[in-house]
């Protein structure tokens, strides 16, 4: 299983703000349309998918709990 606070850069005690500012961040800088070539995007794309996962399942307290279980 991936580690979704290493993708995300938060610690394990990180606050819901903590967590939607550093996904905000990241989705920005990994955004797939921000690249020119195709190899690029499509390296973006998958990072964006695993920060999207991330960030999904870190903002939901229900998900949280069960994924730090």
């Amino acid at each position: 299983m991936a580690d979704f606070y290493a993708i995300l850069g938060v610690p394990t005690n990180a606050t819901l703000q903590q967590i939607k500012d550093r996904y905000r961040f990241l989705a920005h800088a990994y955004h797939p349309d921000k690249f020119a070539s195709v190899g690029h995007k499509d390296q973006a794309g998958e990072v964006f998918k695993s920060i999207n996962e991330a960030f999904e399942t870190l903002k939901s307290s229900d998900l949280r709990s069960a994924y730090d279980r």
